[in-house]
């Protein structure tokens, strides 16, 4: 899940970041994209490795959330307390760790373990990095933060590819992640040690309207866990119902995310267009069609490119909306943020016990199930005014 949002960003009184850090971030994306993509074609391969139902399998995304969502709430406790420089560090050193227990895992408490630090520096660095380039780069903090999202899309499309190379070696899956991890370091090192001032400053309360806040983070919980799911399981539906190979179903898998990356680019004109309350229940019913699809197996492959595509503008656009109609959003916003990523800590596994209790082919209609409740909500949001 790695979603771009762009605060109001406030005046900078600094030098914006070097290069170096620039690319930098782009790679610390590229790295998280990465991560978070691999779990959906890896899934197969460590089932067919140490055994288990898909239940227990589809807890290594659930490991891998939870650590996102603590690394998330423990970046923000850091905010007042440390530097981007420190945070980046140890949020990496982090990574690299996660990398090292899953290349030596021999059990799949060890391995979720490994996902679960790999979340945890997923969640800081998504956080930190998405702060931190929003408040450096002031009035151009958007546009960075597009290219940023596009790096995070080319990560998502060579992870899916990274399995198919490598057999799903997890050797050489960890030693990716690793060297990616060490190289960025020297590189966000270069990141001023004086804290920009920007949105991440703004601590005013959440308060005023809680059940607006409650059901936006319903929302973004619905579809991170719909996002993650068809990017999770798609390529069992693929091997297990429609009968792919698996270098195949990594393909398309990886072509979900180039969909997804497309679909973010084709988001930025489209919200010129259509307002947010219009564009995301929009999205979301066309998401569902698309899901639909699936049902009929030589459709499936394209299906979950589709859902992709239309998935893609819902975060960004209904971050957008939740700040117009919530204007005191500045610590609710992490809250939304944070909350996001309990979407596949609990959707996950109702789809891995739907998996194992009515077989493969219910993946779809309960991934469907998932798209249609986020459409409910955000036609419901419609109602609701600033």
């Amino acid at each position: 899940m790695a979603e771009i949002f762009a605060p109001s960003p406030a005046p900078v009184r600094q030098r914006p970041p070097s290069l170096r850090v620039a690319i930098g971030g782009g790679a610390a994306f590229f790295l998280i994209g990465l991560l978070v993509a691999v779990y959906g074609p890896l899934i197969p391969v460590l089932r067919a490795t140490f055994g288990g139902s898909a239940t227990a399998a589809s807890l290594l995304v659930s490991a891998h959330f939870a650590g996102s969502v603590l690394g998330v709430l423990t970046a923000g406790v850091a905010d007042r307390r440390s530097t981007f420089r420190a945070r980046f560090l140890v949020e990496l050193i982090v990574v690299a760790a996660g990398a090292l227990v899953l290349m030596a895992a021999p059990a799949w408490p060890v391995l979720l373990g490994g996902a679960f630090l790999l979340g945890l520096g997923f969640g800081g660095l998504d956080l930190d990095l998405n702060v931190y380039f929003a408040s450096a780069y002031g009035e151009r903090g958007a546009v960075v933060l597009n290219l940023l999202s596009a790096a995070f899309g080319v990560g998502a499309v060579a992870g899916p590819l990274l399995v198919a190379a490598t057999d799903g070696n997890r050797l050489a899956i960890g030693c990716t992640y690793l060297v990616i991890a060490v190289a960025t370091m020297p590189l966000l090192a270069g990141a001023p040690t004086v804290l920009p001032a920007g949105p991440a400053r703004n601590r005013s309360a959440a308060g005023g309207r809680p059940l607006i806040v409650a059901a936006f983070l319903a929302l973004f919980l619905l579809y991170v866990g719909a996002e993650t799911g068809v990017a999770s399981w798609a390529a069992t539906y693929l091997i297990e119902v429609v009968g792919s190979s698996a270098d195949t179903a990594a393909g398309a898998t990886a072509t979900f995310w180039v969909a997804f990356t497309v679909g973010r680019l084709l988001a930025a004109p489209l919200s010129l267009r259509l307002p947010p309350a219009r564009l995301v229940p929009l999205t979301l019913l066309l998401a569902t069609a698309s899901m639909t699809l699936a049902w009929w197996p030589p459709a499936a492959g394209y299906s979950f490119i589709l859902t992709g595509l239309f998935l893609a503008p819902v975060f960004p656009t209904a971050l957008s909306w939740f700040v117009q109609v919530h204007p005191a959003a500045g610590t609710s916003t992490a809250l939304v943020i944070a909350g996001a990523s309990f979407g596949p800590i609990v959707i996950s596994p109702l789809i891995g016990l739907t998996h194992d209790g009515l077989g493969p082919a219910a993946i779809v209609p309960a991934l469907a199930a998932v798209i249609i409740l986020d459409l409910g909500l955000a036609v419901a949001l419609r109602r609701v005014r600033r």
